[in-house]
């Protein structure tokens, strides 16, 4: 009986325990995954925060019919890399408008989901 408690408690603490990285304003991010400008899966950045609110609800609901309508034209690639800054928070932190610190589009805001930011993103540290 003490062994099903012990499972029980580890299980309860795995659950509530969280490893994400806070996020906070003008913390910098950079992307720490394989990604290139030139590919069809390359990691992208939304210029519009309802279209990464519709991709985040897509990909929760599974429903891609009705969230998934995006122009590809308003999306941006990024590059291994490439350095985010947090301006704010959408959505219930859904979506975090971001400054793009690097390459052709640098200094202008776009916005990221916040899984991909988790997922996808290393926080650099700031001194």
């Amino acid at each position: 009986m003490r062994i099903i408690y012990l499972i029980l408690i580890l299980f309860t603490y795995n659950a509530f325990s969280s490893d994400e990285v806070e996020i906070n304003t003008d913390d910098i991010w950079a992307l720490d995954v394989r990604s290139n400008k030139f590919f069809r899966n390359g990691e992208v950045l939304f210029q519009m925060p309802q279209d990464a609110l519709h991709t985040f609800r897509g990909r929760e609901y599974g429903d891609w019919n009705e969230f998934s309508f995006i122009d590809s034209r308003r999306l941006i690639k990024l590059k291994k890399g490439d350095r985010i800054k947090i301006v704010e928070s959408y959505f219930n932190s859904d979506v975090f408008k971001v400054i793009l610190l690097d390459g052709f589009y640098k200094n202008k805001t776009y916005y990221v989901i916040t899984d991909d930011l988790h997922r996808k993103y290393k926080k650099l540290e700031t001194s």
